[in-house]
């Protein structure tokens, strides 16, 4: 039997036209029930090991080994994690005091901008003239 040929336009629309959402639930269950993952690596596994040859047998000490690669592997993976979220935590703290050195900025633009702090100013240059005269 040779496979169906992609859809075209007419057909694609008349399928979609034609779905109703009862459908796709039953569908979804349909698929749930006969084609679960876990089922079909387990018939795989089983036609390959009737196919296949006979594997060799396992040495304890390579056993071992992949025990303890498996562990280091988890490990890092664990510290990856904990580092991306102290990452992300420093990531928010440095955020949340941009946005208070921004708000202080804009305090202290704020504030010089006021003609009392330009008199002051004033007075403070001609202070620092005078001290320079004596």
């Amino acid at each position: 039997m040779s496979p169906e040929p992609p859809p075209d336009a007419a057909r694609l629309r008349a399928s979609l036209d034609a779905y109703r959402p009862e459908l796709g639930r039953l569908g979804h269950d349909l698929a749930r029930t006969h084609h679960d993952a876990r089922d079909h690596a387990g018939e795989l596994v089983a036609l390959l090991r009737r196919l296949g040859p006979e594997p060799p047998p396992l040495e304890r000490s390579a056993l071992r080994a992949l025990a303890l690669l498996s562990e280091a592997q988890l490990r890092a993976e664990i510290a990856r994690d904990n580092n991306r979220q102290e990452a992300m935590q420093w990531f928010e703290r440095a955020q949340a005091l941009n946005a208070q050195l921004g708000a202080q900025v804009a305090r202290l633009e704020a504030i010089r901008a006021t003609r009392r702090y330009r008199f002051a100013e004033v007075l403070g240059l001609g202070a620092q003239m005078l001290r320079r005269v004596r």
